[in-house]
């Protein structure tokens, strides 16, 4: 069975490095550069139109806190932290 759609036609800028990686994917895939941009469109319409970190979704994961003022006090808890870990775990700058 074949599907037939209405295609526009679009201009698009594409950087030398965005273009070589593109190409050398569609070659991967065997399908074409413009198939390529089709499903990378329909991927983001997907997600609501917003490409979210995943990493977003455990803000508040663990519950609350139990603390209001972790926004305006988060390098003197962040690096607090850091300074009870053994020496050996800690990250050198």
């Amino acid at each position: 069975m074949y599907y037939t759609y209405r295609v526009i036609r679009i201009q698009l800028h594409l950087t030398d490095d965005q273009d070589r990686k593109l190409k050398a994917l569609a070659r991967a895939r065997g399908q074409n550069r413009a198939e390529l941009i089709r499903e990378a469109i329909e991927l983001l319409f997907r997600e609501g139109g917003q490409a979210q970190d995943p990493l977003l979704k455990l803000i508040g994961a663990a519950g609350p806190a139990g603390r209001t003022d972790v926004s305006e006090n988060h390098d003197e808890l962040l690096y607090a932290a850091e300074s009870r870990r053994p020496r050996w775990q800690r990250k050198s700058s």
